[in-house]
């Protein structure tokens, strides 16, 4: 039987454990595609006991132990053919350099699996309603966190 991590089924997680999954990892530098598109990402490759669901979360950014909200892909980016597995994190309304520091991410709720589109527009539109969707989730989020972190 699968976990509920691999099924990115983080809200059931964390009711039956009482805190958020979470994966840590070193930011690496990337294309910056995430950047040119307006959505600057965070990149850590995933070393995990349990991978998450390839997709879409809300998620909580721990950063030199404060706390930000934000939208992160777990996956290989379809829409542009990457081949390796990472996770990128877009941080709402954060601009620091974050290369060579290790940060956590915290997985508050599913939002959708990961998926190719059309262009790099109709991703663009996409990434917009995910940082809505996330936005409302992390409102919503049952641990009410960073307490619950």
């Amino acid at each position: 039987m699968s976990s509920l991590i691999a099924l990115g089924k983080m809200k059931e997680f964390s009711v039956r454990h009482g805190h958020y999954y979470s994966v840590k990892g070193v930011v690496e530098k990337s294309d910056g595609r995430g950047k040119s598109i307006g959505f600057p990402t965070a990149n850590i490759k995933v070393v995990a006991k349990e991978i998450p669901f390839k997709g879409v979360y809300a998620v909580e950014v721990k950063i030199d132990d404060k706390i930000y909200n934000g939208v992160a892909n777990i996956g290989y980016a379809p829409t542009f053919n990457r081949k390796e597995f990472m996770a990128e994190v877009h941080i709402f309304d954060f601009s620091a350099d974050l290369y060579g520091k290790t940060i956590e991410m915290f997985f508050i709720d599913f939002l959708r699996e990961e998926k190719k589109f059309c262009s790099v527009d109709e991703l663009v539109n996409q990434i917009k309603r995910d940082c809505e969707s996330a936005r409302k989730a992390l409102e919503q989020s049952i641990l009410n966190a960073p307490d619950g972190i």
